[in-house]
């Protein structure tokens, strides 16, 4: 039984994941009317989030960061989706993605994942 949770909280870090891109993509799309600044918002906040994650963040990366600097790297991009979905507007979604993000880390810490 504790093998189907334990993936079940991979799977849910899969989405998390992707959920960090796309409220990224969300929030910079709404932080303004003009099409000539939300479009390149749109499109910077989750490239950049993603090019933060692939070079220090993904485990076994050539620059991966260690405990403690990696699960800063972690609550600031997730932090940074949470933020920007409140900004946007959608605050109740920014709180439970936040809540989720932590629940989620506080069981990979726990299972070793």
């Amino acid at each position: 039984m504790i093998e189907v949770l334990q993936f079940a909280n991979l799977v849910l870090r899969l989405v998390l994941e992707l959920g960090v891109l796309f409220a990224l993509f969300y929030a910079g799309y709404r932080m303004s009317s003009r099409s000539i600044v939300r479009i390149p918002l749109a499109i910077v906040a989750p490239l950049l989030a993603g090019a933060l994650w692939i070079t220090f963040g993904a485990p076994g990366g050539e620059r991966s960061l260690d405990d403690p600097w990696r699960l800063l790297l972690e609550i600031a991009i997730f932090g940074a989706a949470a933020v920007g979905l409140v900004a946007a507007g959608r605050v109740r979604l920014g709180l439970a993605f936040f809540l989720l993000f932590a629940l989620n880390r506080g069981l990979m810490y726990l299972w070793g994942q």
